[in-house]
């Protein structure tokens, strides 16, 4: 594998025990090295030197803190959105029982609100 960036700095990692077995599962042929190559996008064939496999597992570790950051910040705005909605319809400005229909000139739609 080959870095798509330049390298800028090499980092120490302390590694337990465990660390060093998975390291170990992963750099050998087998379904947890074709995951890992899939996920990291990293084509991990044939020799996988050390540094190669670390990068890939680092790579993967940062795209999933990534998407599920991102889901916590969507959940959390779809929450906000659902709490301001409902204050708004409690204040009664989207109740139909306050809000024009057609007959009196206001747009059907002002009742019904759709989820994005």
């Amino acid at each position: 594998m080959r870095f798509n960036e330049a390298v800028r700095d090499w980092k120490s990692l302390p590694l337990t025990a465990g660390d060093i077995g998975d390291l170990d599962r992963l750099r050998s042929p087998g379904p947890g090295r074709a995951a890992l190559a899939e996920l990291s996008g990293s084509p991990l064939d044939g020799e996988v030197a050390e540094p190669d496999l670390l990068h890939a597992v680092f790579a993967v570790g940062l795209r999933v803190v990534q998407e599920t950051a991102d889901a916590r910040a969507y959940a959390e705005a779809a929450l906000a959105r659902r709490a301001k909605d409902g204050q708004e319809r409690g204040s009664g400005r989207d109740s139909p029982a306050t809000s024009a229909g057609p007959e009196q000139g206001g747009r059907p739609e002002a009742s019904e609100k759709s989820e994005v």
